[in-house]
């Protein structure tokens, strides 16, 4: 057979004549659709992935994905559109049990292959140019199209690389955490350059945003039949203002259709318009916001990926973003920060020195594979990094000013965190349990950025907040985090269950019990000098040469100069201390007095009260390196021998025209000569998402002078980069 009988015989498969009595046949294509994303033409999307074309009368044509095409036959010849949906479940799963307090049962990333991958151009291969999405986020509501005919069936679709999840968790089957090989190809791909962010405190893992309906954008219905927001993919994408409040109108407006004022909606009529109150407009907000934004860490990522890229493509103001081709995916880090009881601050501490410990073999393989690498922390998640930092720094040098910037964002961790080892026993007065400093993380960043703010409520009070205070009756839940209503430090008995060392203190506990029989009554009183001549007193004795021997048994194991350097040993009994690789002399006679002292007194405090420094997140230099009291005095000569610190100065000169150290109160200076602050809110970050209900213009700002300014002019795009977007000049090579 010939060739044109060939084309003959094809062409009139897909062009019928019309029958009598029966409807037409129109023209019809075999449409073949090359799927990749955005940073490569052969980074195919994963095969399984279901892909729905739906033709110009609304049909649905399923096709799976395989070597990176899906093949639809028999589609109407015009307009044609499609969605993702499904795909093998690339996330971890919960399968082991231990002893956590924690609020989630479940840790694991609830991903299938298809999420995050976004339209946002596409082409018919026999144009030039492609179609480009209006609005990737309306795919499901008004989807992008493409024409296609019988001669003209293969099309090339473009989408959003996918997002990067690093799962710190304790509740995943993932002993090992490691990046795998196409994630670090995508991060090479996407300009070689890793942004990392770390959530903080309280935060669980919470769930992805979904697509809008064009019933909840009021938009015109594109097809008779169309997917659910459930069907299709999620997009891990941040739904601007525009859209959020075009969905908040629309919901509004649907309670006054039903005739909802009965149930008190209220609204003002002016003139054709219906202008809700702040009330109705910030229960729309609630309702819709976990459903398009998501949940918890899940909502954040995505949130503040948006912002840096906004950012890196050169807006000063929030702007809707236009540049989807650049679109670079943060590496989103989660960990087990949400814990049980919700004010046991110190339990999470913990998780985050575990969690740290993990993180340094992910940046040590990042390092490996010369990425560079930038990370930007949230409140306790500050703890998570420097941890990590603490840990690669501790290395011999081989991680010496590897990482490119650390920018830590209202740090929960102390104000002389980043401090060295030189008169240790001098600040174990503000560091009770051997946790608050982390004297090697300095050494790995080359430029570290404390963006603080006296404003913030958690991490402190108001300016009339107290230089230190052995408890904090008021003034904000990170100095109160040893208090009893807090558990206190009674988190320590969790790591210990089982053990030879919970053996022990069940012994005290009997011991203490006897005693307490033998002095019971009117006229006795408890003594312990008494106690200490019973016959087995001297147990107790034993019991604590055994302990600080198991405790320097391991600290001699992981620190056998036989052991690569560049080793980070597991930890069992020292695992509370998991931010150290290595433990000099002075800190493991610490943590021997800490653990002993806690493990034979039942796990509650020995003292009334511990000393805690103020935040780091809250004061930032102010009492370190300036000298100063609350109200920006110069502090006394006996609190500043307490409260300064010569190596945090010393870390903050400039040298070379930069700091290795620098500091960002989170102030505008007025015009009046006052300052303004406009970071009000701990997790501000990401609260005035509804700009309309943000009377004081304060995301705005956040936007304007903390993410653009700040963390992406002067630092990101000074120092290093971010993905695909233009370097500054001048900064490091």
């Amino acid at each position: 057979m010939s060739s044109v009988d060939t084309a003959l015989n094809k062409m009139m498969a897909s062009h019928q004549p019309e029958q009598i009595g029966r409807s037409t046949n129109m023209c019809r294509a075999d449409v073949t659709i090359y799927h990749h994303d955005s940073l490569a033409e052969y980074r195919k999307l994963p095969d399984g992935i279901v892909v729905t074309v739906f033709d110009s009368s609304g049909k649905a044509y399923p096709a799976k994905i395989e070597s990176g095409e899906s093949v639809h036959n028999g589609v109407l010849c015009g307009e044609i559109s499609w969605q993702l949906s499904g795909g093998e479940a690339v996330s971890s799963t919960y399968t082991k049990k231990d002893n956590r307090r924690l609020t989630e049962q479940s840790e694991h990333t609830p991903l299938k292959a298809s999420d995050g991958y976004v339209l946002i151009k596409a082409r018919n291969q026999s144009d030039d140019e492609f179609t480009i999405s209006k609005e990737p986020l309306k795919q499901l509501a008004d989807p992008l199209k493409v024409q296609v005919s019988f001669t003209e069936n293969k099309v090339e679709a473009v989408y959003l690389p996918p997002p990067i999840l690093v799962n710190l968790r304790l509740r995943q089957n993932e002993p090992v955490v490691q990046l795998k090989e196409k994630v670090i190809q995508q991060i090479i791909d996407d300009g070689g350059h890793a942004t990392l962010f770390i959530h903080g405190y309280n935060v669980p893992l919470g769930s992805l945003g979904r697509f809008a309906s064009s019933e909840e954008l009021g938009e015109q219905v594109q097809y008779r039949s169309q997917l659910s927001p459930e069907q299709v993919q999620k997009p891990y994408l941040y739904y601007d203002n525009k859209l959020m409040k075009q969905a908040a109108n629309v919901d509004l407006h649907k309670k006054l259709e039903k005739n909802y004022l009965a149930e008190g909606v209220s609204y003002i009529k002016m003139g054709e318009r219906d202008v809700f109150a702040p009330a109705e407009v910030k229960k729309s907000y609630d309702k819709l916001s976990p459903l398009l934004n998501g949940k918890e860490a899940l909502s954040w990522f995505p949130h503040v990926e948006f912002h840096l890229n906004l950012a890196a493509s050169g807006k000063k103001k929030l702007a809707e973003f236009d540049e989807w081709d650049k679109y670079s995916r943060i590496v989103g880090v989660t960990w087990s920060g949400s814990v049980d009881p919700d004010l046991n601050f110190f339990r999470a501490e913990m998780y985050a020195n575990e969690a740290g410990r993990e993180l340094a073999s992910v940046l040590k393989q990042l390092i490996g594979e010369e990425v560079k690498i930038n990370i930007i922390t949230h409140s306790l998640g500050a703890r998570v990094a420097l941890s990590a930092m603490n840990i690669l720094g501790d290395m011999a040098g081989e991680y010496d000013n590897r990482i490119d910037n650390l920018i830590l964002w209202e740090p929960a961790v102390a104000d002389n965190a980043l401090t060295n080892l030189d008169n240790y026993e001098a600040k174990k007065v503000f560091n009770p349990l051997a946790m608050e400093i982390f004297p090697y993380a300095h050494k790995v960043p080359k430029h570290i950025t404390v963006l603080y703010s006296q404003e913030d409520g958690v991490l402190g009070s108001d300016h009339s907040y107290s230089d230190y205070e052995p408890v904090a009756l008021i003034g904000g839940a990170y100095p109160s985090k040893y208090l009893s209503f807090t558990t206190g430090n009674s988190a320590l008995k969790e790591y210990y269950k089982d053990t030879r060392i919970y053996n022990y203190e069940k012994s005290v506990i009997q011991i203490k019990h006897t005693c307490d029989l033998l002095y019971a009554g009117a006229e006795k009183q408890y003594r312990p000098d008494e106690c200490a001549k019973l016959p087995h007193a001297y147990q107790v004795n034993r019991y604590k040469q055994e302990i600080a021997a198991l405790i320097r048994e391991e600290a001699a194991r992981v620190n056998d100069p036989e052991n690569s350097p560049i080793f980070i040993p597991p930890l069992t009994y020292l695992k509370p201390w998991s931010h150290f690789k290595c433990f000099p002399e002075e800190v493991l006679n610490h943590i021997i007095d800490v653990l002993i002292g806690n493990a034979l007194s039942d796990w509650e405090k020995r003292e009334n009260y511990f000393k805690v420094r103020a935040a780091l997140g809250h004061q930032g230099d102010r009492q370190t390196i300036e000298h100063l009291d609350k109200n920006l005095d110069r502090l006394s000569s006996k609190k500043d021998a307490m409260l300064h610190d010569p190596f945090l100065e010393k870390l903050s000169k400039k040298e070379k025209k930069l700091e290795k150290l620098e500091y960002f109160g989170q102030v505008i200076d007025e015009d009046d000569g006052s300052q303004r602050y406009y970071f009000i809110s701990h997790s501000a970050m990401r609260t005035w998402e509804w700009l309309d209900l943000d009377r004081h213009q304060v995301f705005p700002l956040i936007y304007e002078y903390t993410y653009k300014e700040w963390i992406m002019d002067r630092k990101i795009q000074e120092h290093s980069k971010f993905g695909r977007y233009p370097k500054n000049s001048g900064g490091d090579q």
